[in-house]
C-alpha cells in the first residue's frame, strides 16, 4: 500500500511538472538589429558596405527591413534585403534583389542551431531555420552588441558559412 502512495505521488509530480513545462517560444528579441551600421574592412579603415535595419511599413513595430549596400567598387549595389518581423518571429532573405522587388524572399521561422555548433558567446544571439538550399539545409544567425552585428550563415555541418554583413553601429538611428 504505501509503495502505491509513492508511486501514485511521483508520477503526479512528474506529471504536473510536464503539464507546467513552457512551450518554445514563437518569438525573441530583435531590438538590437534596428540602426544604421556600416561594414569596414579594419577598424577605422575603407568602408565596404552599409546596412540600414529601420521600421518596415505603416504598422508600428511590424518589421525591420533594410539592404545589406556594397560600396566595394564604386558602385553602390544591394547584395541582400532583409526583413526582421519585430517580434523575432520570422525573416525573409533576398539575395542580389532588384530595387522593384516586392514581397517576401525565403521566409524563415526560429529554430536553435544544432549542439554541435560552437558559437562564440556574445550578448545578443537571434537564429532562424532556412529551408534546404542545394540540398543542405542550414540557419541564419544574426549575433550583436549595442554597438556591433554579424549575420551569418550556419550550415548543416555546423560550421559557419557565408557571412551577410559584419559591422558596427553608424548612428543614423
Amino acid at each position: 500500500m504505501r509503495i502505491a502512495k509513492v508511486l501514485a505521488m511521483t508520477c503526479s509530480v512528474a506529471l504536473t511538472a510536464c503539464v507546467g513545462a513552457a512551450a518554445p517560444s514563437n518569438t525573441q528579441t530583435v531590438a538590437f538589429l534596428r540602426g544604421c551600421w556600416v561594414q569596414k574592412e579594419s577598424p577605422g579603415g575603407r568602408v565596404e558596405a552599409f546596412l540600414r535595419l529601420l521600421p518596415a511599413g505603416t504598422e508600428v513595430g511590424a518589421a525591420f527591413r533594410g539592404d545589406v549596400v556594397d560600396v566595394r567598387h564604386g558602385e553602390w549595389r544591394s547584395t541582400h534585403r532583409l526583413t526582421f518581423g519585430a517580434d523575432g518571429a520570422y525573416m525573409s532573405l533576398h539575395r542580389n534583389p532588384l530595387p522593384t522587388e516586392i514581397g517576401e524572399g525565403v521566409l524563415n521561422r526560429i529554430a536553435e542551431p544544432p549542439q554541435s555548433a560552437v558559437l562564440k558567446p556574445v550578448e545578443h544571439r537571434s537564429t532562424w531555420k532556412f529551408p534546404p538550399i542545394d540540398a543542405s539545409e542550414g540557419w541564419i544567425v544574426a549575433d550583436g552588441t549595442h554597438d556591433t552585428l554579424r549575420i551569418y550563415l550556419l550550415k548543416a555541418s555546423a560550421t559557419e558559412g557565408e557571412v551577410i554583413f559584419d559591422g558596427e553601429r553608424d548612428g543614423c538611428d
